[in-house]
């Protein structure tokens, strides 16, 4: 085995998640592998190493969340180290426990970052800053993940006893889960919703059409439910 990249920073703590950004152009959203299937991951690179991608194509990055900080790093062009390109600290002690890159804007690279502070903050690599933030659980936030098909969509998890699923460019919670999750994910349609609790048991909901149009969010509990 050969050690392919060394990283050359440090959270100095537990490192909770990392992301990987596999959005290409032509992707539907960020699960896919482009209109082109798997042929449009092929790299071309210069003389000097380095690859040749359109100007929107951010699928070089990588995000890494850890105690009070979420570092970005590239992951192609530096040869056998991660460079690191950006990074965002909490102010104080609270920690980061899950991350995921998201589509709110285009030609820009944003992620999502939540943890201790009960926040899911939205950080802008194009314009190295916090862009948005998400406020409704009471609880720290233990889970991220995107929409597979819709890109405006994010999927949280709270030690509230709430799983919510925000739209990423109007800030608002379109819809609440009743149910004290542990981790959560999106079948591939994106249609549904699995989530696992500490007692060891996984519960599937529909995932309803969303607008933002509403004042208030849809709200789903254990009986709207299927046990996995």
């Amino acid at each position: 085995l050969r050690l392919r990249r060394i990283v050359r920073e440090n959270h100095n703590s537990t490192v909770a998640q990392i992301a990987l950004m596999f959005y290409r152009p032509g992707d539907t959203g960020l699960a896919g592998h482009g209109a082109g299937g798997m042929s449009a991951y092929e790299r071309s690179f210069e003389k000097r190493g380095s690859a040749i991608r359109d100007p929107d194509d951010n699928s070089n990055l990588l995000v890494s969340a850890g105690h009070n900080q979420a570092s970005v790093y590239d992951n192609e062009n530096c040869g056998d180290h991660l460079d690191i390109m950006s990074h965002f600290q909490l102010p104080g002690e609270h920690a980061f426990r899950s991350c995921c890159w998201v589509r709110a804007a285009d030609q820009d690279a944003v992620f999502a970052a939540a943890g201790d502070d009960k926040l899911v903050h939205l950080i802008s690599l194009a314009w190295t800053r916090e862009i948005r933030v998400l406020r409704g659980h009471s609880e720290a936030i233990v889970d991220l993940q995107p929409h597979p098909t819709e890109p405006r969509l994010l999927l949280s998890v709270g030690n509230d006893q709430t799983v919510r699923i925000w739209s990423v460019l109007s800030g608002q919670c379109l819809c609440i889960y009743n149910y004290n999750g542990s981790a959560a994910r999106f079948s591939p349609d994106g249609l549904s919703v699995f989530v696992g609790s500490a007692t060891g048991e996984v519960r599937q909901w529909p995932v309803p059409k969303l607008s933002e149009s509403r004042q208030e969010p849809l709200v789903f509990s254990t009986s709207d439910s299927n046990l996995v």
